[in-house]
């Protein structure tokens, strides 16, 4: 039931208009702390479709990982993101000026991944 269960939300999540329609882009993944072999390991992607932001995020290693996403924000964007992990339900916030400065942190486990949807 676990499995099935994880399968209909992932297929929910291919359906949304923003990962199904939106401009697709690779997202550079920087260190964190001068740390260059952990992020290695991360793969990210983001969608844009109208007010919408559809990121993708992997580890495809057996070590954790650590890095920090890249994203553009777009002209005049100067609201905080609050991110919806569209697995789990839980939301994060993060202000314009840690965004566009430091980047989002990303941390994940062997195998992890996780999947944001902005609003």
């Amino acid at each position: 039931p676990a499995v099935w269960d994880f399968y209909e939300r992932l297929l929910a999540i291919c359906n949304d208009v923003c990962f199904h329609d939106g401009r697709w882009e690779l997202v550079e993944v920087a260190p964190v702390d001068g740390d260059p072999v952990s992020v290695r390991h991360l793969l990210a992607w983001s969608w844009r479709y109208a007010d919408a932001i559809g990121i993708a995020v992997i580890n495809y290693s057996a070590a954790p990982s650590r890095g920090r996403l890249k994203i553009p924000r777009m002209a005049g964007e100067a609201q905080p993101w609050v991110m919806r992990h569209v697995v789990t339900g839980e939301h994060t916030t993060i202000g314009a000026n840690d965004l566009s400065e430091s980047g989002l942190l990303i941390s994940l486990g062997p195998w992890g991944s996780v999947i944001y949807r902005v609003p």
